[in-house]
């Protein structure tokens, strides 16, 4: 059991919807915004266009994802639903955002199991691993790698992620 409180928001007549905050103990959470390049709730919610062969992208941008090699919905994610990956092949597949020389945040909520190969979080770079692209993965050694494909840059975590417990993992670009 996680602690954690469900706050259930229904928004109608949303066609010009350009922002979503929270705000608990004067402190402001931004859910959306119109600078968000992918934003996906892996819920498997058939009323905004998910399956079990994709995920939509929530954003103005619908770089929607489709499942490969078997990565598929769960019940057992950090906030009940989610997605799970055998740590070996599996991945999300979609567009990439064309928005990497701007300041960038990405976000996950992962839980690790161990495993010999790089895991990836996010990788918005082409398939040839040379475009201009960001990407967020851990390493074998369970310590994260954010990374800038055009610039040349790695920044590697000293911090270890342990096995079986959930981690809030982000990276983040300034745009310099």
């Amino acid at each position: 059991s996680h602690p954690h409180t469900i706050i259930n928001v229904s928004i109608a007549n949303a066609t010009n919807f350009t922002k979503f905050i929270f705000t608990i103990n004067s402190t402001n959470f931004t859910f959306y915004d119109l600078n968000m390049t992918h934003f996906y709730n892996f819920d498997n919610l058939t009323g905004i266009g998910d399956s079990n062969a994709n995920a939509t992208d929530l954003s103005r941008f619908g770089k929607n994802v489709t499942f490969v090699n078997g990565a598929n919905y769960t019940i057992n994610g950090r906030y009940e639903k989610g997605v799970v990956f055998d740590g070996i092949d599996d991945f999300l597949q979609g567009g990439t955002s064309g928005t990497s020389t701007t300041s960038t945040t990405i976000t996950a909520w992962v839980n690790t199991t161990g495993s010999r190969v790089d895991q990836w979080v996010f990788d918005d770079s082409s398939s040839s691993f040379s475009g201009n692209g960001l990407g967020l993965r851990i390493r074998p050694t369970n310590r994260l790698s954010f990374f800038h494909q055009d610039l040349t840059f790695a920044v590697n975590s000293s911090t270890l992620l342990t096995n079986n417990s959930w981690h809030f993992i982000a990276g983040v670009f300034n745009g310099t």
